[in-house]
């Protein structure tokens, strides 16, 4: 006990020595090298040690920069002195999309478009839209070739439109996007949608990955000439504090890097085994033993009241609550194996002893897997007005949790003119409608579409991507196999209503100024009735397993393998679906289901499926494989029969004939010679078992089947056909 008294006298005094972090540095000094002018530029400090990097200063704004910086002409910046640094550096967010776009007209022809050009460095920091490059003479499907000089920055963007306003919110204008490069070519390229603000975001300090920074020095000046910016890996948090670095109890904050973790656990395993042993070498162990304090009570008293109470012991817990954009996942894990051995990327056993006393009870499963798709809006109202592209909109009332990208309509401003239904790959065709362009990038939701929730009628919404005519609008309905897959009701001539769009910003998103969204397209004015929309859409799927690589002729592929090594047949099946409205569905299979050796049944349906099998050819075309009381019959969708098999046979309907084949019916020639009567034929193949005939002749003479075979047929008539070359045509039915 005295030892360890010892060691935490020890260990406190060492967190009392411990180095104290560098100060957050001021803002550095500026001064304007040459001809000043009117550019604003803003810059951010940060200083240096062995152990990390300060958070930033505040921004300086430079808003006399020279218009172009040059050796001449440039911004001087100081850094403002912290104790115990050994160096500094500058950040800016300077970013400038080129000006200089030049195009090369391929295909000649009428049209007039417009180019735009965006730059973007890191995540962050994006520069103002220049534009619109006006090029005249081009097909309405243009070749044309863009090239500019380097800006200096990560990546480009290109947009096209076909008038000369420039895009705001939601628009299907993207051509390029990301690019590296200073050429491009618009040959049979479709506009792909997305929000774009065109005012950029200078004001936006720069973190993570990106091209930011002006220099570094040991305190010395540092001129930005306006040479290309030097890519960094910082975020504004000061990492010389041991707070905000790896296995520390308390985590204020940490900078992202890879695979390290705030906790990080290294275990380099060189030990050798003593003796051939099945030995465990775990890195992280966790013991626990539950027990005492149990609870677990679910007594049922006439099928009216229950009383229910349940602990539940977790080894690990993970509580990942996602209010912003990107893949979550609390739980991830990568193996790499290069030598021989089992590979089982998770391994689990569990054992039973005891057994279900109550509904409460479940038993014993290896996983439990829950998922819940929840269908949520809420009402507000615009609490001041916000002009086009306003980047904070205040709202009277509360919009819910304010996670990245929920959509918000405004109810007030929606266009409901005429009625429209969707054709095809997502089209809207309206009738009486009178779409104007100036609708593109707004979101239409159809009442057609419009669902029961537990938060009452919950509406659809699609982004409305591209103006077609008056009457046609190409919309952008996502699902996980693509952009145009529409999947609504809304297949008839219906209600419908086109709201202004924008969408909630971060999960850090609500500020004193407002909700920051993505820039507003249109006024919204003050009391505008505005929904924060459940959707637009989602793809909900309960697990994903995927294989791939490269195998030799010997490798061994298969899927999923269930085994069951029980002493009684199983009470389910070893796949369960229920209430699905698809339970199996393959795609790209060379076989979609085997029945492979010592299958008893191959498929077992009970009496309350209807459909068996439904085969459908293009949307609405389809049949159905169905059953009633009486068999099996094929019908199309609409439910139609076209034919049934059951204890009364076969029974066609409509038009349903039955046609047969060489095997069921044939055709014999003979030549009479006014004395033979009796004439033979042959099948064209052998039947396993003497078969049944019929036959008649074109000849108004008694005649009937007198012998048949398993090869062929005797036919003989009362009174010998007149003579003839081929004048006696014998045609003939079989069953066997």
């Amino acid at each position: 006990m005295r030892y360890l008294t010892m060691v935490l006298l020890v260990i406190g005094a060492g967190w009392a020595w411990a180095q104290e972090p560098l100060a957050r540095p001021g803002v550095p000094a500026v001064e304007i090298q040459g001809q000043a002018g009117q550019q604003t530029i803003y810059y951010w400090a940060y200083a240096t040690d062995e152990r990390g990097h300060t958070a930033y200063s505040d921004p300086v704004v430079v808003n006399n920069a020279p218009d172009t910086l040059s050796g001449e002409n440039a911004v001087v910046l100081t850094p403002a002195p912290v104790e115990g640094a050994t160096g500094y550096g500058i950040l800016s967010s300077r970013c400038q999309a080129p000006r200089d776009l030049q195009v090369e007209v391929g295909a000649q022809g009428e049209k007039t478009f417009y180019y735009w050009t965006q730059a973007r460095n890191g995540r962050s920091v994006w520069s103002a839209v220049e534009g619109p490059f006006q090029v005249d003479g081009c097909a309405d499907n243009p070749e044309n070739t863009m090239t500019w000089g380097d800006s200096g920055v990560e990546f480009y963007y290109l947009y096209r439109t076909e008038t000369e306003v420039q895009p705001l919110g939601w628009r299907g204008c993207v051509i390029l996007t990301a690019g590296k490069e200073t050429e491009w070519s618009d040959k049979g390229l479709t506009p792909d949608s997305r929000i774009i603000s065109p005012a950029g975001n200078a004001e936006e300090k720069p973190e993570g990955i990106g091209i930011y920074v002006v220099g570094t020095s040991q305190g010395e000046q540092i001129v930005d000439q306006g040479q290309k910016l030097a890519s960094t890996f910082i975020y504004d948090i000061n990492t010389t504090d041991t707070a905000y670095q790896s296995f520390t109890p308390v985590v204020k904050g940490f900078e992202p890097s890879g695979e390290r973790g705030a906790f990080q656990f290294n275990y380099r395993n060189t030990l050798k085994s003593p003796q051939y042993s099945w030995d465990l070498l775990n890195n992280v162990t966790i013991h626990q033993d539950n027990i005492a304090g149990g609870l677990n009570v679910y007594p049922g008293v006439g099928g009216i009241h229950h009383e229910s109470a349940k602990n539940t012991y977790n080894g690990i817990d993970i509580h990942q609550f996602n209010y912003t954009a990107g893949q979550h996942s609390p739980y991830l894990t990568f193996m790499y194996n290069y030598g021989i051995g089992d590979n089982v990327l998770f391994h689990a056993a569990l054992e039973q002893q005891g057994q279900n006393r109550t509904a409460g009870d479940e038993g014993s499963e290896f996983f439990s897997l829950h998922m819940n798709r929840r269908l949520s809006f809420s009402r507000v109202k615009v609490a001041a007005e916000a002009q086009p592209g306003d980047l904070y909109l205040s709202l009277e009332g509360s919009p819910g949790i304010v996670a990245s990208g929920r959509g918000l309509v405004n109810l007030t401003q929606k266009y409901t003119a005429g009625q429209a239904h969707v054709e095809g790959r997502a089209v809207a065709v309206g009738k009486d409608t009178n779409w104007t362009p100036e609708l593109e990038g707004r979101w239409i939701s159809f009442d057609a579409d419009t669902v029961q929730s537990s938060a009452g009628d919950t509406r659809q919404w699609y982004l409305v991507e591209r103006y077609v005519n008056p009457t046609r609008l190409q919309l952008w309905a996502q699902t996980y196999w693509g952009k145009y897959n529409y999947k609504g009701g809304a297949r008839a001539d219906g209600a419908y209503m086109i709201c202004p769009y924008t969408e909630m910003n971060d999960g850090d998103s609500a500020t004193s100024k407002g909700l920051r969204v993505a820039p507003l397209t249109v006024v919204w004015k003050e009391g505008d009735d505005v929904e924060v929309i459940a959707g637009p859409q989602t793809t909900f799927r309960l697990g994903w397993w995927e294989m791939g690589g490269e195998f030799l002729p010997q490798d061994h592929v298969a899927g999923l393998g269930i085994a069951y090594n029980g002493n009684k047949p199983t009470s389910e099946g070893a796949l369960i679906t229920y209430n699905w409205g698809i339970g199996l569905e393959t795609h790209g299979a060379e076989t979609a289901v085997a029945c492979m050796d010592g299958t008893k049944v191959g498929m077992q349906v009970y009496k309350d499926t209807a459909t068996l099998i439904s085969c459908i050819r293009d949307d609405p075309y389809r049949f159905n494989l169905a059953q009633d009381a009486n068999g099996l019959f094929l019908e199309q969708a609409g439910g139609a029969r076209w034919v049934a098999l059951g204890q009364k046979g076969i029974t066609l309907y409509g038009d349903a004939t039955i046609a047969g084949s060489q095997r069921t019916r044939g055709k014999a020639t003979f030549s009479g010679d006014g004395q033979q009567v009796e004439f033979t034929f042959q099948f064209p193949s052998a039947y396993a078992a003497e078969p049944f005939v019929v036959a008649s002749s074109n000849l108004p003479i008694g005649m009937g089947v007198t012998a048949a075979t398993k090869d062929g047929c005797t036919v003989t008539f009362a009174t010998p056909p007149p003579a003839g070359e081929g004048n006696i045509v014998v045609t003939w039915m079989v069953q066997e």
